[in-house]
């Protein structure tokens, strides 16, 4: 069903954009967030644990972490207190 009405919106999709287009901006605000759900996945689907993180996996991050509080320091760019 699925990859039904994926292959039924790629065929559509020019039709789609134009109605989208044609709607006032608040309207389009609604049907962008309704169409959220269909492009991103739900929080309670995303399985998240450090158990299942390699070492060097952790290591990644903390350095990313690391990284992003120096440039806010840097850039004057406080965190919470």
């Amino acid at each position: 069903m699925r990859e039904t009405l994926g292959a039924f919106m790629d065929k559509k999709w020019p039709t789609v954009e134009k109605a989208f287009n044609r709607l006032k901006d608040k309207d389009k605000v609604f049907a962008f967030t309704k169409l959220l759900p269909f492009i991103t996945p739900q929080y309670s689907s995303i399985n998240f644990s450090l158990k299942n993180m390699t070492e060097q996996d952790l290591e990644t991050i903390i350095n990313h972490l690391k990284n992003s509080e120096n440039e806010e320091q840097e850039n004057g760019i406080n965190g919470p207190d």
